[in-house]
């Protein structure tokens, strides 16, 4: 009987906490480094890419004018050499 019965490995009692937290902190590094890659790629990339795209199409001088006639902006006035 006593062949068939396995024994049991011995528990680890010392560094227990160490081992454990090797493991954590690997494990941490990569979900660290996974989730800023993905962060940049999705949400970085098309944040940059949406900015060049709308600077691209804007009038600066246009949106000054409209801002200008409208009478938003009080420091334009009438003068003439803004909109030159």
């Amino acid at each position: 009987m006593s062949a068939e019965c396995k024994q049991l490995p011995k528990p680890k009692l010392r560094n227990l906490l160490l081992g454990k937290m090797k493991i954590a902190f690997v494990g941490m590094a990569i979900s660290g480094t996974l989730t800023t890659l993905c962060y940049k790629i999705f949400v970085g990339d098309a944040r940059k890419k949406r900015y060049e795209e709308f600077y691209k199409k804007y009038d600066a001088e246009a949106k000054l004018k409209i801002m200008c006639d409208s009478g938003y902006m009080h420091s334009c006035g009438n003068n003439p050499i803004i909109y030159e």
